[in-house]
């Protein structure tokens, strides 16, 4: 699958893991980029008896497993990825699934004792969908340009990863899967030629959140030295425990079980679980709200607190940290939505009294200024990207920097040539694999000439990577990018040019969503975005 016509003569390489061997495939064109090993099982599989428990070591295996294709993916319901305006029907293709779901993949450029640097990738997909195996993660170029180890996994999702059920299972069983990787990945990389000591967890979306939430997750400390995350959806979530069980609650009534039968979810087949989990999401789904039922959970042990609450409280490690948004999150899940693209002033102001109270009419007002020619369907979803993606993201550099640390902010403003789409939620993701081919298809891209952006695409692949190296994005091909400081609010403005800028988001727009949300963080996260 991988291998280049000139490396079949090659001998394929070989790895001892503390679980057994395995054996790889080179790929790429300089005779070989890169040492490819997928389907690396991490833990064991949880089925059966091990349903919703916290991943258990992998028995290990006898001889020699190939590590040529990758496993399945977590079972799943088609959603945004298959069927939403990130993608169609037909894009991206289908991938085998099953509960057997706890692998990864690496991508490394060296396997000699290289101690390269090591990119440990969490997929997003509200934590309902998504693979490690999807083409848009694939690490080839990014490994070799990087001259670093690329690590993708896979995690359980939905009921399977996020159902909240104490006795019966383990709370939080997605982010569990991901430690147990991380633990991995840190006991074995150096054998693939990757450093231990200088791992950055990265992800986009729910796999960005998933980044932050180990950021103060008691058990992945000292684990990973630096987080990049891309668009992290902080202001929806984690639920509290008492809003995951009655979420938990409602969910058993959809499948025709008493409370005191939450045992009998582990012999149910998972297709009904699945169905279950999206009749739920559609009992509780509100106009303009994509509120996530199965996903973190405040459980007092893998998180004893928000993300943003426990980083206010001093709860943190050390890590570098680089995080941004895209100037138009939300045109990737409305983006023809009738409803949303057609509502009145009126409509706009309804969805946000409850958040502004007596500012919302002046809200809205600065909005429409900022965006001048802008429909109230858009002003809307600019309302919206902010409130999920950019203001908690901009509060959590603050934080960082008031605990000394202070991190990178980025906002991603390059255009897709698609109408409609704007810089959406997952655009800059062909940008920072430079994966483009990867992409055919999809519709966000539609239009795109690859020459055009070749250099944008090299400029941010650089960032990221000098990031990974040394926890410094600077190089010779972009501005001088400062860390975020209250001071001077530093932002790499990422567009057909590139530009620090100061405060972007604007003193004014800050002022009010600190007012507006800061009680609702405190309780464990905003629910209107």
């Amino acid at each position: 699958m991988v291998n280049n016509v000139k490396e079949k003569k090659r001998k394929q390489p070989l790895i001892r893991t503390a679980a057994g061997s395995l054996r790889g495939e080179w790929a790429g064109e300089r005779p070989a980029d890169a040492a490819v090993f997928l389907g690396v099982p991490y833990a064991a599989p949880p089925v059966g008896n091990l349903r919703f428990m916290a991943p258990r070591p992998h028995p290990g295996w006898t001889g020699v497993r190939p590590a040529t294709g990758f496993g399945p993916g977590c079972p799943q319901l088609p959603r945004l990825i298959e069927a939403g305006t990130l993608g169609q029907p037909r894009f991206p293709p289908r991938f085998p699934q099953d509960e057997d779901c706890l692998y990864l993949n690496i991508w490394s450029p060296e396997l000699e004792p290289a101690r390269s640097p090591v990119l440990f990738w969490i997929h997003g997909g509200a934590f309902t969908n998504g693979s490690s195996s999807l083409p848009w993660y694939n690490g080839l170029r990014l490994a070799s340009a990087g001259r670093m180890v690329v690590v993708t996994v896979n995690y359980r999702l939905g009921p399977l990863g996020f159902l909240y059920a104490p006795g019966t299972g383990d709370s939080n069983a997605g982010l569990r899967d991901q430690l147990a990787a991380l633990a991995w990945v840190r006991e074995n990389i150096a054998a693939f030629g990757g450093d231990p000591d200088n791992i950055t967890v990265a992800g986009q979306s729910a796999g960005a959140l998933s980044a932050i939430a180990l950021l103060t997750a008691p058990a992945a400390q000292g684990l990973f030295r630096r987080v990049i995350a891309q668009s992290p959806n902080l202001g929806d979530g984690p639920l509290s425990r008492g809003e995951a069980a009655w979420n938990t609650h409602q969910y058993l009534e959809l499948l025709g079980l008493r409370p005191s039968a939450v045992r009998e979810l582990r012999r149910l087949p998972a297709a009904r679980l699945l169905a279950a989990a999206r009749d739920l999401e559609q009992r509780e789904a509100r106009f303009f709200n994509p509120h996530m039922v199965f996903q973190l959970v405040t459980d007092g042990e893998t998180l004893a607190s928000p993300p943003l609450e426990a980083l206010a409280a001093g709860g943190q490690n050390k890590a570098d940290v680089l995080i941004g948004s895209n100037r138009d999150e939300m045109a990737a899940f409305h983006q023809g939505d009738k409803r949303v693209l057609g509502i009145g002033r009126e409509g706009v102001l309804e969805r946000y009294r409850p958040v502004f109270f007596e500012e919302a009419d002046a809200v809205y007002r600065q909005y429409a200024a900022a965006r001048p020619g802008a429909t109230p369907g858009q002003i809307l979803m600019d309302l919206g990207g902010d409130e999920l993606f950019r203001m908690p993201s901009l509060r959590l550099a603050e934080l960082r920097e008031a605990a000394g640390h202070p991190a990178y902010v980025y906002q991603f403003d390059w255009q897709s040539p698609a109408p409609g789409f704007g810089a959406c939620h997952g655009l800059e993701l062909p940008f920072v694999f430079d994966n483009f081919a990867e992409w055919k298809g999809a519709p966000m891209l539609k239009g795109l000439q690859r020459n055009r952006v070749a250099l944008l695409a090299r400029a941010i692949q650089q960032a990221w990577i000098a990031f990974v190296r040394n926890g410094d994005p600077n190089h010779a091909e972009i501005p001088h990018w400062e860390p975020y400081t209250t001071a001077r609010r530093t932002t790499l403005r990422i567009d057909t040019a590139l530009e620090a800028v100061g405060d972007l988001a604007g003193a004014a727009k800050r002022a009010r969503w600190i007012r507006a949300t800061r009680p609702a963080q405190a309780a464990g996260g905003s629910r209107a975005a």
